[in-house]
């Protein structure tokens, strides 16, 4: 595992490493994701008037994208991984050092030392330099046919090297193992291994529940686990095969293996120059992202910020806003840390950690073989994490709650213990989500963000990504931003609402008619067939079960209304309730115009039929706007949300008078 030969390439001039004057050498070190995401920062806060810019990046390309590593197997093209092109740094007059390693760090002379360059000078400094991958300290590890899984590079050379080979291994069953994993199975090799120490997988992110359902499907695709194992060494098995053997003794055969056991932070560079390191590593930096040496910081997975390294992009790219601000001037900007939330899609597996998910809080669990789910609360019932594997409709919402510390109600509990739902209202559809909820979580961009500028003309998937950074990371939410630009709604839940929308629309119908064409006349021969059907509401009996048909149905109607009321009323699915409401409501309307013939008669009939219709009108408009409040992200959609509460609540309040006359209207009947 020898270090590649560097090539060494400026995107500047000659001499253009002098500052221009009156401005600030600014050197970055590190040009991965998060060094990248601070030039970027840094230009749009207009830090090109006060710093000169340098960055020095060790790999010989520009910053990429990591967390989609493993596409480059499919592709091989290093140029589509690219988060900002070697054009761009040389448009906004940064200068671009690629292939250059920085052999040391002067922090009182302000210079570092590149090998095979001349040294440069800085007024201020970043460690932007990340993190390494973690070997083992295990016999063989520098056998040919070991890898690491961590650059371009890396999978070049795996790719090359498993040509004709049919047995892969990869050591480690974290996020970065089963990535590897992944990426040697597209390869092509016939069989793929993975090795973890612990009893299940992902034991970093994940608890045992959780894992067993991410195992059982990366078992259904063919690769092979080999959990609690120890890997003692890597043994040469001779004509180019290697052997693992394990802490009980046995073998397994390999054609080449991947080490894949987690990161370091790199900060070695940074210590030696004198910068304050942690025990385990990880440059200490305040709440300003500062280190002990005055003008030098640190951002990413290099930096130990309350004891903690974020081994995530969010938290990074949270650490480059907060430093470009203040570099630019904003004593305001401070960075108090950051969730370890994240939406990943392991081997086609939905995985979703959100907030304080591993800490000793209650918590609630749903698991139904396909999916598993688990939320975690305080004492008073408020959200401060989840935990998911397989697809979780809710996780948009979910996280918008964690961050609000929203308290979870009794009959929200029982329903997620159910059904794995919290909010059984809430449709799959992004649309449906409120503004707050998080679309994209690796760049903190909220479903209300996007909306605007959808609703400002801007309703181009890229463009959307261009504008707001949502899916530019992981690119797990890019199908969300598609439903936001305009595509069409293919989920049960969308179906609901079409449903939903049809029957309102006909109750709304029904009742305007009753209003309209008050008083079904009755003809005046017997011998026409009108007469007959206008015995319904001259005969006695029929007058009885028509009514009691009536009063029954409205019964039912008012039941599932209950269903959002009481928490011990809370089984099935609340949209589903809506649906089978506005059916309902279309029913009593036919009920009733069996039973009166749409005559509303008059005093205490009068007001009992005119609060009936004007209950199915406000009912049919609530479902109406219900139904447009989740199709889309149009003005109509907006003003339907908006409107939606006042007219449930004046259905509601006009509710109450109508038992009351029903009572009466009964009496009358029977008692005088």
């Amino acid at each position: 595992m020898k270090a590649l030969p560097r090539r060494l390439s400026t995107g500047k001039k000659p001499g253009a490493g002098r500052p221009k004057a009156g401005r600030e050498r600014l050197l970055v070190v590190g040009n991965g994701m998060v060094g990248s995401k601070l030039c970027e920062r840094l230009v749009s806060e207009g830090a090109s008037k006060q710093f000169d810019l340098s960055v020095i990046g060790e790999e010989p390309r520009p910053a990429y994208d990591r967390v989609r590593l493993s596409s480059y197997v499919g592709h091989r093209d290093g140029e589509r991984l690219e988060l900002l092109p070697r054009e761009w740094y040389e448009a906004e007059g940064i200068g671009l050092i690629t292939g250059a390693c920085v052999s040391a760090v002067d922090t009182e002379a302000r210079r570092v030392l590149i090998e095979g360059a001349e040294p440069r000078s800085f007024d201020r400094l970043v460690f932007a330099t990340g993190s390494y991958p973690f070997v083992p300290p295990i016999e063989g590890v520098d056998l040919p046919g070991v890898f690491v899984y961590r650059t371009i590079e890396d999978l070049d050379r795996i790719m090359s090297f498993s040509r004709g080979r049919k047995r892969a291994v990869v050591i480690g069953g974290g996020l970065l193992g089963l990535e590897a994993a992944q990426a040697v199975q597209a390869l092509g090799l016939e069989e793929v291994h993975v090795v973890e120490l612990a009893s299940f997988l992902m034991p970093q992110q994940l608890n045992e529940p959780a894992s067993h359902i991410l195992e059982s499907e990366v078992i259904r695709q063919g690769i092979e686990l080999h959990l609690e194992q120890q890997t003692e060494a890597i043994l040469d098995a001779g004509g180019g095969a290697l052997a693992l053997q394990f802490g009980d003794g046995s073998l397994l055969e390999a054609d080449l293996v991947i080490i894949s056991a987690g990161i370091r932070p790199r900060s070695a560079m940074a210590e030696a120059s004198g910068v304050v390191c942690g025990p385990r590593g990880g440059i200490v930096v305040d709440d300003q992202l500062e280190t002990n040496v005055s003008g030098v910081y640190a951002v990413g997975e290099c930096a130990l910020h309350r004891d903690r390294i974020y081994g995530l992009v969010a938290p990074g790219y949270a650490m480059a806003e907060v430093l470009a601000r203040r570099l630019c001037g904003d004593r305001s900007a401070v960075f108090e840390g950051a969730t370890l939330s994240t939406r990943l899609k392991m081997l086609g597996v939905n995985v979703v950690v959100m907030g304080e998910y591993l800490q000793p809080n209650r918590s609630l669990e749903y698991e139904d073989g396909a999916h598993y789910r688990m939320l975690v609360l305080d004492s008073r019932d408020r959200l401060v994490g989840a935990m998911g594997v397989g697809k979780w409709e809710e996780s948009g919402r979910l996280q918008e709650a964690i961050n609000s510390r929203r308290r979870v109600r009794r009959k929200q509990q029982v329903a997620f213990i159910r059904d794995g739902d919290v909010w059984g209202d809430v449709s799959g559809d992004v649309a449906s989500w409120p503004e707050p909820a998080l679309v994209c979580n690796c760049m903190q961009v909220s479903k209300g963000a996007l909306c605007s500028l959808v609703r400002d003309g801007v309703a181009d998937v890229d463009r959307l990504a261009r504008e707001t950074g949502a899916s530019t990371v992981c690119g797990s939410c890019r199908p969300l931003l598609e439903e936001l630009a305009g595509d069409p709604v293919t989920s049960s839940s969308g179906r609901r609402m079409g449903w939903l929308l049809g029957a309102s629309c006909a109750g709304l119908g029904l009742a305007l008619a009753a209003v309209l064409y008050p008083g079904v006349p009755v003809a005046d021969s017997v011998e026409t067939w009108w007469h007959k059907v206008g015995a319904l509401w001259r005969n006695g009996v029929f007058k009885q079960v028509s009514g009691f048909s009536l009063m029954g149905v409205s019964v039912v109607g008012l039941l599932f209304s209950l269903r959002k009321r009481f928490s011990w009323f809370s089984f099935g699915h609340f949209a589903k309730w809506r649906l089978f409401h506005a059916a309902f409501g279309v029913t009593s309307l036919v009920a009733l115009f069996v039973h009166t013939g749409f005559h509303f008669g008059s005093n205490l009939n009068f007001w009992l039929m005119f609060v009936f219709v004007m209950l199915n009108i406000l009912g049919a408009v609530a479902g109406i706007v219900s139904a447009l409040e989740n199709r889309g992200v149009t003005r109509l959609a907006v003003v339907a949300r908006r409107s939606r509460p006042y007219v449930s609540y004046a259905h509601l309040v006009l509710f109450w008078p109508f038992p009351i006359l029903l009572i009466f209207h009964i009496a009358s009947v029977y008692l005088y």
